[in-house]
């Protein structure tokens, strides 16, 4: 069952206004006498969330207008947030802001009619590491109500480009609003009312069937049976078990005794050539999707028992 989370909920209205990429941190759109139309952050730790604190700026938390959604990037340095202000295009526009040197906050910035338009745009959401904005408009070319755009950072220029609608199915005739991604961008999480809907809005998943694969890191020591070093020139040589063919060779620092791959996900055959012994095979995985892993530390130990398949962890 659902509980209040504590903090900053009261006897008014408090919603969470936006995340950012990472989870480090969560933004609170919160209405209440105390707090009138204000966001409020809050940031990780190592087993919660602290204590949201209201925005320090009165520039973006502004009493007279709605500051309803907000993405902030990864690195708590930039905020976007949406506000229905006097000084807009009209309705719901975005701004930027970014935070100084000293810790406070610059005055912030609309994002302009490349982004904003006579509609509402309302919940951004920063994606790859702050290159791509996420948002709901009922502006530019919508299929019907809130539609989802998305619009990337041009670094050559420093601007925005034009948005584009994400299209069917994830934009419907119907209002669409929320989009966010998991860390493999395989999978996004949507807010939609759909006739399969247990009621209203539901949280649905959904897979990229086309999205690029997310590759593994994957280093550590190669061992002899005894966990000492062979400080020799050893070479590792992989083969993709799919298609049986040899996908890459890595070299074993014959000091440190260390190695380093980069692969996408499959199933593996690696082959180490030990002079005076022999070739040492072992089979391994490198998964993907809920299991994927960005980076895995894995001692190779040179035992010469047979074969096994291993799965990466």
């Amino acid at each position: 069952n659902g509980r209040s989370n504590g903090y900053p909920n009261s006897y008014g209205n408090e919603q969470t206004a936006g995340i950012s990429e990472n989870g480090d941190f969560i933004l609170y759109y919160v209405n209440n006498p105390l707090s009138k139309n204000n966001l409020q952050v809050s940031e990780k730790t190592k087993s919660s969330f602290k204590k949201s604190e209201m925005i320090a700026s009165k520039e973006i938390n502004r009493s007279e207008s709605e500051q309803i959604s907000a993405t902030i990037s990864n690195d708590g340095n930039y905020i976007i947030f949406s506000s229905n202000r006097i000084s807009g295009l009209g309705g719901h526009d975005l701004y930027i802001c970014r935070k100084l040197p000293n810790g406070t906050w610059a005055e912030p910035i609309n994002m302009g009619k490349t982004i904003n338009t006579s509609s509402d745009e309302i919940y951004p959401y920063l994606s790859n590491d702050g290159s791509e904005l996420y948002f709901a408009s009922q502006g530019h070319n919508s299929i019907g109500g809130y539609d989802i755009f998305k619009s990337q950072f041009d670094l050559s220029t420093k601007e925005w480009l034009k948005p584009e609608n994400i299209g069917y199915p994830l934009n419907t005739p119907d209002d669409n609003m929320s989009i966010c991604f998991d860390e493999t961008k395989k999978y996004a999480y949507v807010a939609a009312n759909r006739k399969d809907a247990i009621g209203d809005l539901d949280i649905y998943r959904v897979n990229f069937l086309d999205a690029p694969p997310s590759y593994t890191t994957i280093k550590g020591l190669v061992l002899d049976a005894d966990s000492n070093l062979f400080h020799k020139q050893l070479t590792i040589e992989v083969f993709n078990k799919t298609t049986e063919e040899l996908y890459g060779i890595y070299e074993v620092n014959p000091t440190k005794g260390t190695y380093l791959m980069i692969l996408p996900p499959n199933k593996y055959e690696l082959n180490i050539e030990i002079p005076g012994k022999g070739y040492y095979k072992e089979l391994f995985v490198v998964e993907d999707r809920t299991k994927y892993k960005s980076e895995i530390s894995r001692n190779i130990k040179v035992n010469f028992n047979p074969s096994k398949t291993t799965d990466l962890k």
